[in-house]
């Protein structure tokens, strides 16, 4: 189980730096802190998550797994960081998270982070912004890799049997 964040460790969260007392005042009565040592997984592809995370020291990593259950790591992020804002929408996890080092993270209800949204639209702001710079990131990453190159007697032999 975690532990009481108070309002100065809020305060020194870069995604939260600025919001009003208020609502760092009912975020600290909804969240906890709690610590994960490196290796740690904070949540699993497929998992159904009811905690928004945010990093308050260490990094994690967000991958998913390939078809050789390879990890495949997406970003890698630093304090303050949102870690799923994804989950916003009650479906369940898309990626893996786990603990790239040592760490504390803050644990928020997802329903009561919500309903604190609802009512501070700047708080609204800051995860949509998240939410956006790792769209940009991902379309970035999109844009370098290297494209798939199957080999050309294989294309002609799945085109024919798509048609056939």
């Amino acid at each position: 189980m975690g532990a009481i964040i108070s309002l100065n460790e809020l305060k020194k969260c870069e995604t939260l730096k600025g919001l009003s007392d208020k609502t760092l005042k009912e975020l600290s009565l909804i969240g906890e802190k709690t610590h994960f040592k490196k290796g740690d997984h904070i949540f699993r592809d497929k998992d159904l998550v009811e905690s928004i995370y945010i990093i308050f020291s260490g990094k994690a990593s967000l991958y998913k797994l390939n078809e050789v259950a390879h990890k495949k790591i997406i970003f890698i992020l630093g304090e303050g960081n949102i870690l799923n804002e994804v989950i916003l929408d009650e479906k369940k996890a898309s990626v893996s998270c786990e603990m790239f080092d040592d760490g504390e993270v803050f644990v928020f209800n997802r329903k009561k982070f919500i309903n604190i949204m609802g009512s501070d639209f700047e708080l609204t702001k800051r995860v949509m912004n998240s939410l956006s710079l790792k769209v940009r990131r991902l379309y970035r990453q999109m844009k370098n890799s290297t494209p798939l190159k199957i080999d050309k007697r294989l294309a002609a032999k799945l085109w024919k049997l798509s048609k056939d």
